[in-house]
């Protein structure tokens, strides 16, 4: 397809080489218009369509890595840093709308105390995971999970706090990265 840039409509009639319109103005006003619009409309198919074919695209590349985690599975294993030099690990277990939870949290140069548990949990109708726990100290609590892509949002309240040193690894909005499926 031949492209032109065309500045004038006399600078278009000198490069086709029709040179006979440049002497009566008025047919070359109403002429180049009707010209420059044909121009113009053959240019806006192939930009349209490079255009939707790249929305397309975009599209195709966002929504590819949302689609690849499967959002009824909540089985893997995260991980997240804590204030201080600690690290809290999560593992999910799911069989149905049930899941199991264990986690273990520590801090990196072995100070304070280093707590395990497990507990409970339930897949909401809100697509949410509520859970119970219980910690190797005898702290109890309740816990909201939800996505974050691959990620998930951790929440942890106390019920009841039998070891205080353990605190700073419970607490609400943790983003645990997922380490392994």
């Amino acid at each position: 397809m031949l492209t032109m840039r065309i500045r004038s409509p006399a600078r278009a009639y000198e490069k086709l080489g029709d040179t006979s319109a440049l002497e009566n103005p008025q047919t070359l006003d109403e002429h180049s218009r009707q010209q420059i619009n044909e121009m113009k409309n053959r240019q806006l198919v192939p930009r349209a369509t490079c255009t939707l074919a790249l929305v397309a695209l975009l599209t195709i590349l966002t929504a590819w890595p949302v689609a690849a985690t499967d959002p009824t599975d909540w089985t893997g294993e995260f991980k997240t840093s804590v204030h201080g030099g600690g690290v809290f690990e999560l593992s999910l277990e799911q069989q149905g709308d049930a899941i199991q939870l264990s986690f273990n949290a520590a801090y990196s140069d072995g100070h304070g105390a280093a707590p395990d548990g497990s507990g409970t949990g339930k897949i909401t109708p809100k697509g949410t995971v509520e859970f119970t726990f219980e910690d190797s100290f005898g702290n109890t609590g309740t816990g909201i999970i939800n996505r974050a892509g691959k990620d998930i949002i951790v929440s942890m309240k106390m019920a009841n706090v039998a070891e205080p040193r353990c605190l700073p690894f419970y607490g609400e909005n943790m983003r645990l990265k997922r380490v392994k499926k």
